[in-house]
């Protein structure tokens, strides 16, 4: 006699909609992060190339020879403009400051990222609940059903014991263990609201 199928029952088909499907809110804002984002990209690119060349010119020889006349006294400083490095600061200002916008932009776009996904989560949530309630009940109906048969199985070994029936050779398979795992699930159905714990037997109710 077979027991156990070969091939495992489907699971009842049942879609759960996304928030950027039921929301369009959520689908603008995340692509107005994601331009930002590839915006902040480009900026730091754009600095670590002008720190790469700051650093080039800082050790230019032309810069060093400027500061050998300066040493020499034969310049002062204010005679030796460094015309390329307050242009690069001026560069790095510019990026600065439009990172920091960037930032300021995108702290903005995450905090109603997180209101429109809450509040599309919350219809999403009405919609699942009738199937989430009907699997739930589902479940611990079927885990109803198994402590009943643990119960089943310890009857015919109690009987066994007290006769004192050498029934090793059956088996031994002890089935005690799963009413605390079991109790565990229906306790939670019951205080969810989605059991009555009349419905369930008193081993496991909360």
């Amino acid at each position: 006699m077979t027991i156990f199928a070969k091939t495992k029952p489907a699971v009842p088909t049942f879609r759960v909609r996304s928030p950027e499907e039921v929301s369009s809110d959520c689908v603008t804002l995340a692509a107005r992060d994601v331009e930002f984002e590839n915006r902040q990209h480009e900026l730091e690119r754009d600095r670590n190339a002008l720190m790469f060349a700051n650093m080039q010119n800082f050790e230019s020889d032309a810069r060093r020879s400027r500061m050998e006349a300066v040493a020499d006294g034969t310049m002062s400083l204010a005679d030796a403009p460094e015309a390329p490095s307050i242009a690069m600061r001026a560069k790095f200002e510019a990026i600065d400051r439009e990172l920091a916008d960037i930032k300021m932009a995108r702290d903005i776009l995450r905090e109603r990222r997180v209101v429109a996904r809450r509040a599309a989560s919350a219809i999403i949530v009405k919609e699942v609940a009738p199937e989430y309630k009907r699997r739930v009940v589902a479940l611990s109906e079927a885990l109803v059903a198994a402590h009943q048969a643990s119960r089943a199985l310890e009857d015919i070994k109690d009987q066994l014991n007290v006769h004192n029936v050498a029934w090793t050779a059956l088996g031994p398979i002890s089935a005690t263990s799963i009413d605390g795992k079991l109790a565990h699930f229906i306790g939670d159905a019951v205080r969810g609201g989605f059991v009555a714990s009349t419905d369930v037997p008193e081993a496991l109710r909360p």
